[in-house]
């Protein structure tokens, strides 16, 4: 006898949970191999040295950047929900925000932070998830035009093969491109209406239904890159303040690592990507490998653990809150 339709579709649906569990713990125990790498990578005596020779002043303005870092994230999100609702109240920006954190941290690219479309209560879940994605679009395509552009510093300094020079100028043509058109209405919202193109129909934003006009496409992308920009410069002022080095080549270090690790998330939180790229490129500019480690994990606990952390204890509170 053939199983029931509802059958047939709790063992798919078994066989896709089974599978994400699969790729998660792959991911999990890819994570923890180059986390023990990286230990034994180093030796024990310079991975906590380094600490000695920090300026502290550089340090304090990486922890001052932290609030700038969410405020600037908080406004962008904030400002997309307002498209779908003009009167969206700020609490629930905030708190969605905060709510998206700690599945942000748990999955590659920060990705499960569209979980935030659960915490909208007011909007379609559906379109909540595609402002979401929206808004980490934004962030992608900023990260990689700055990232190109770091890519080319490197080679213009001779600190990478002048081989690749013809694939780092066309791989920033591309996102040049795709920069430009994230403030154009018309590509803008023919972007919009491509999950329906592709069959996604309930995915799709009706774009006459946005009240996105010109100014607001102008906003969002500066919100965009001025948060690219801050966790950057929070990169590169901790890799100062923990080594003989001048800022902008930090900077330029500190954008390519990001380009290229959101370019491959396959760990958890980024955790060993992250590091392995610090190292690379913070070598070429001769940071040592201690001080590339500690500034790369020390920017992870700030701007990803703790609100992570914040948003675990916010969301409970008021699940509490809720039940009583």
């Amino acid at each position: 006898m053939k199983p029931s339709t509802s059958a047939r579709i709790a063992i798919k649906g078994s066989a896709f949970l089974s599978d994400r569990r699969l790729l998660y713990g792959f991911k999990l125990a890819l994570t923890l191999a180059l986390l023990v790498w990286l230990w034994h990578y180093l030796r024990p005596h310079d991975f906590f040295s380094v600490w000695n020779n920090l300026d502290s002043k550089w340090a304090a303005l990486a922890f001052v950047l932290v609030p700038a870092n969410i405020f600037l994230q908080f406004r962008k999100w904030q400002l997309l929900l307002r498209c779908a609702q003009p009167h969206c109240p700020a609490g629930v920006a905030l708190y969605s925000l905060f709510a998206g954190f700690p599945l942000g941290l748990l999955t590659p690219g920060r990705w499960g932070e569209l979980a935030r479309a659960l915490y909208v209560p007011s909007l379609p879940k559906e379109q909540v998830f595609m402002l979401s994605a929206l808004d980490k679009i934004h962030t992608l395509l900023v990260n990689a035009l700055l990232g190109s552009c770091a890519l080319l510093y490197f080679i213009e300094k001779k600190l990478l093969p002048d081989k690749w020079q013809t694939l780092a100028v066309l791989t920033l043509a591309v996102f040049l491109f795709l920069n430009v058109t994230l403030l154009v209405p018309g590509f803008f919202r023919r972007g919009l209406d491509l999950p329906r193109r592709l069959g996604f129909k309930k995915f799709a934003l009706d774009a006459s239904a946005l009240q996105i006009a010109t100014q607001k496409l102008f906003a969002l992308y500066l919100l965009s890159f001025l948060f690219v920009a801050t966790y950057c410069v929070q990169m590169a002022v901790l890799v100062r303040g923990l080594a003989a080095i001048d800022l902008l080549p930090a900077l330029a270090g500190a954008a390519a690592i990001f380009f290229l690790k959101s370019a491959l998330p396959i760990t958890v939180g980024e955790l060993g990507i992250r590091e392995g790229l610090a190292i690379f490129f913070l070598g070429r500019l001769h940071v040592p490998a201690a001080a590339a480690i500690h500034a790369s994990l020390v920017l992870f606990v700030c701007n990803l653990v703790l609100p992570a952390l914040a948003g675990l204890l916010w969301t409970w509170k008021r699940k509490n809150e809720d039940m009583i």
